[in-house]
């Protein structure tokens, strides 16, 4: 299992080189194609969790970048799309401080509302309780504490 660990760090150091550190698949994410996104998606989170500074630092440098992913949650009608990207969202903001300022002031916790209502809070489920994490990661931060009381 040792040698897995570190065969999956190196294949996630080559995709960095060879994507700009991550930038070129963060712009996958504004691709018209839903499984291009959803690929994107599911290769960025791979490699955050193996090595995350270097896509964390091109999330900030590109804020746009944020901004398409939280397009894609909120605008997919594809729900494993939509889903992929709340899970990547709270990989994201589970400890980025800038990030979960970001997603906030992007009106995360007003979509993250409106998706428990959506998805109902009574009969439980994974996306409930992702959504709730998600919550739960931005209300740990003082700052998005204060933007979230004002807008309500």
């Amino acid at each position: 299992a040792r040698g897995g660990g570190r065969r999956s760090r190196e294949v996630a150091e080559h995709a960095l080189r060879h994507t700009q550190n991550g930038k070129d698949l963060l712009r996958l994410l504004s691709a018209n194609d839903v499984s291009t996104q959803y690929d994107a998606m599911v290769v960025l989170q791979r490699i955050y969790h193996r090595i995350p500074d270097p896509i964390n630092n091109a999330l900030l440098a590109d804020p746009m970048s944020l901004n398409r992913l939280m397009n894609i949650l909120q605008n997919s009608h594809i729900d494993y799309v939509r889903n992929e990207a709340l899970s990547f969202l709270l990989l994201l903001t589970e400890a980025n401080a800038e990030l979960q300022q970001i997603v906030t002031m992007q009106e995360l916790p007003e979509t993250v509302f409106a998706m428990l209502k959506e998805e109902g809070l009574g009969t439980g489920g994974k996306i409930a309780r992702d959504l709730i994490r998600c919550l739960a990661n931005l209300a740990g931060n003082t700052t998005c504490q204060r933007c979230i009381r004002e807008t309500g």
